[in-house]
């Protein structure tokens, strides 16, 4: 009796089913794409009713297993990302559940029986397939009614809007643990009207809480859309009246010099006049200009080749002057105190390589980084362990190199953000990391290809290349670090390859370009000269205040009175001059 009862219900179960296929694919656009799955997932699920109902499992149990399965369909069948399998699923066990505990609640009051009549574990369970048939044929008339109304749009709202979307499912989730609880009055005994008109309350307010809780989300998916479109519409407005701004100063600003044109003169002066407006007109001409633009061109403030190149040089230079003097300075200071500080610059350019100047550079800097990020880093178990496992796999040096590799990412990040919060800095360290990771990389091969071609590394000639091939090496880092942003340094770097014009250094043109004198030349000359003087002397392990200390007082004195006079005679102060800080002073 029972089997052909089950026979007789399948066809409301398949409908079910099959009208809630219908309800996903028109939800979400998405065909089935696995129509052998379908009659796999007809088969499993009605045996698993089956088995169910056999096993007199509690309905609780029946109703969990019908939900997680319902998921499961509509991940595999429709290739829905799980969020919104979960929300569907839950959607149309909710409203299977609802309608399902209400058939058995109304049932149960009209023919005057307990509701633990309805109930899977009850051996008086005759009466409950008439209600189940009854509600999953309900449940499969809702969906059917519901692809047919703006349901549907609303319901497409919440599931593309991801904050909504987790919100109703967990509200969902809620509910339908609701229901659950309100199944627990199958397991009291006896026949009371009141606890069956308890469970069709609950059921009614679940079905009328889903509606009114998915109406909300699609209220709030929708102005989310809207807040959306027209931050969408705000940004485009900026775009516009940023172009409308640029197609204005390139219409009424000479690209040249900056200023305002013809046009606009034309313009401006039309404005006044129509206005009767007070004013003053003045002209003034600038003698010679004629020839400058004759000679060099208009375009000569479109520098590029050899001015970029040795203003590229000259900054290196002028950072290492005002940031080591500075040190020196305050090294001085403190000494005469009786303080002893660290020493911050060792003569970088003397150095051989870049992992060498950056030894010598910022000493503290790199001693604080080595300290507390290259050390913890790369001596850590894990970065141990993978030291190990690639001299195994690999060989000595990459096994070396791993560690050191990883570390040194972090070391040059946070050199580049310690510099400043800027995409500029972060490349700024980052080109130093890759200079230095491909040193590292093909030293062996350098080895061999220097062996190969028998060159004395030892000799003098040697040691100068490397000097001035790292010297080089710095220099481009400099130029990242001293454009404004990381656009114009991709282009100042661009410029360095264009327009080399060797005429430029015997015409005068750098001095007018640079707006400079011959004797600023002269004397950045003789002051770099007295620099590598210096640090030559300090190289070969003299200390400079000893040997002026053991001259003679004369001597001695002599060197003093030039050091100040040269401060007065050659400082940049008195008219027409103005007051700059040092370029570190912002760092």
């Amino acid at each position: 009796m029972q089997l052909l009862i089950i026979l007789l219900f399948s066809p409301a179960y398949f409908y079910c089913n099959w009208q809630y296929f219908q309800y996903i694919g028109e939800q979400t656009g998405r065909r089935i794409v696995r129509w052998k799955g379908v009659g796999a997932t007809f088969a499993v699920n009605y045996i698993l009713f089956i088995a169910c109902s056999y096993l007199q499992l509690h309905l609780i149990v029946n109703w969990t297993a019908f939900a997680v399965f319902l998921v499961a369909e509509t991940a595999l069948l429709f290739r829905c990302p799980l969020r919104q399998s979960v929300f569907h699923g839950l959607t149309c066990a909710l409203i299977g559940l609802s309608i399902n505990i209400l058939s058995r609640s109304v049932m149960a009051i009209v023919q005057d029986i307990p509701a633990s009549a309805f109930d899977g574990t009850s051996p008086n369970n005759e009466y409950k397939f008439i209600p189940v048939a009854a509600a999953f044929i309900l449940a499969g008339a809702v969906f059917q009614i519901i692809r047919k109304t703006a349901w549907m749009e609303r319901v497409g709202t919440i599931a593309a809007d991801p904050s909504n979307l987790k919100f109703s499912t967990r509200l969902i989730t809620a509910m339908y643990c609701y229901l659950f609880l309100n199944l627990l009055v199958y397991y009291m005994p006896g026949n009371y009207l009141i606890f069956k008109i308890w469970v069709v309350k609950a059921c009614i307010s679940v079905l009328v809480g889903y509606y009114i809780a998915t109406l909300y989300a699609f209220k709030m998916s929708r102005l989310n859309r809207y807040r959306e479109q027209n931050h969408a519409a705000h940004e485009e407005l900026l775009k516009r009246m940023q172009e409308e701004n640029e197609l204005h100063f390139l219409a009424y600003t000479d690209p040249l010099t900056g200023c305002c044109n013809r046009k606009y003169f034309s313009m401006l002066l039309t404005q006044r006049m129509e206005k009767r407006d007070r004013f003053c007109l003045c002209f003034a001409d600038l003698d010679g200009l004629k020839c400058v633009n004759d000679e060099f061109g208009h375009q000569a403030g479109m520098i590029g080749g050899i001015p970029v190149v040795l203003a590229v040089l000259l900054y290196t230079l002028q950072i290492y002057a005002e940031f080591s003097g500075t040190m020196d300075i305050v090294t001085g200071v403190a000494q005469l105190f009786g303080v002893s500080l660290a020493e911050n610059f060792r003569r970088p350019f003397f150095s051989r390589s870049v992992q060498e100047f950056w030894r010598r550079w910022h000493v503290t800097l790199g001693a604080w980084l080595r300290d507390y990020i290259f050390y913890p880093i790369s001596f850590s178990k894990f970065f141990m362990n993978l030291s190990k496992k690639a001299k195994k796999n690999l060989n000595e040096h990459f096994g070396k190199l791993a560690p050191i590799a990883f570390s040194m990412f972090f070391v040059w990040f946070g050199n580049g953000i310690w510099h400043g919060a800027s995409w500029k800095y972060v490349v700024y360290g980052l080109y130093y990391y890759l200079i230095m990771m491909i040193g590292l990389l093909f030293e062996p091969l350098a080895r061999r290809l220097i062996a190969k071609a028998h060159i004395n590394i030892s000799s003098r000639g040697y040691r100068l290349w490397q000097m001035a091939r790292t010297f080089l090496l710095v220099c481009f880092g400099m130029l990242i670090f001293r454009a404004k942003d990381l656009p114009q340094a991709f282009t100042l770097f661009g410029s360095v390859f264009t327009g080399f014009d060797a005429g430029v250094l015997t015409s005068g043109a750098l001095i007018r370009d640079f707006g400079l004198y011959t004797s600023d030349f002269i004397l950045l000359f003789l002051s770099v000269l007295l620099i590598l003087a210096v640090g030559i002397m300090q190289e070969k392990g003299l200390v400079v205040r000893d040997v002026i200390a053991r001259r003679t007082l004369a001597a001695r004195w002599a060197v003093y009175y030039i050091g100040i006079f040269s401060v007065i005679l050659f400082g940049a102060y008195g008219a027409g001059y103005r007051i700059i800080d040092l370029i570190y002073a912002q760092f």
